[in-house]
């Protein structure tokens, strides 16, 4: 039934998209709770905010290592280019996007 494949197939990558979620949690020094909360505040964004979220934290990795401390610290200190901090706009509908490709950029220009 092609029907049952399709939702075979979403809920095996819902799944996947599911466990490096809760692996990016534990090592980015954010609890699973403000994660959540940032993520929901990024519904209404184009998109899937979980698959953002992990290329943000892939990006950031590339950038200042693995860190949870390092990590934590970035997201949670201003920064001069973006005006504040990372956590903060996260918090903020398309803030999402918008810290996902500062870092994006950053990783590709060096």
């Amino acid at each position: 039934c092609p029907m049952s494949n399709t939702l075979t197939v979403a809920t095996y990558n819902q799944g996947l998209v599911s466990h490096g979620l809760d692996q990016i949690i534990e090592s980015c020094g954010l609890s699973r709770d403000e994660v959540f909360l940032l993520l929901s505040v990024q519904r209404g964004s184009s998109g899937n905010a979980e698959l953002q979220f992990i290329e943000l934290i892939e990006h950031l990795t590339v950038l200042v290592g693995r860190s949870s401390a390092a990590r934590s610290d970035w997201l949670r200190t201003t920064n001069l280019d973006l005006g504040h901090t990372p956590l903060s706009l996260i918090k903020a509908p398309g803030g999402l996007e918008h810290v996902r490709d500062y870092l994006a950029g950053q990783r590709y220009r060096c």
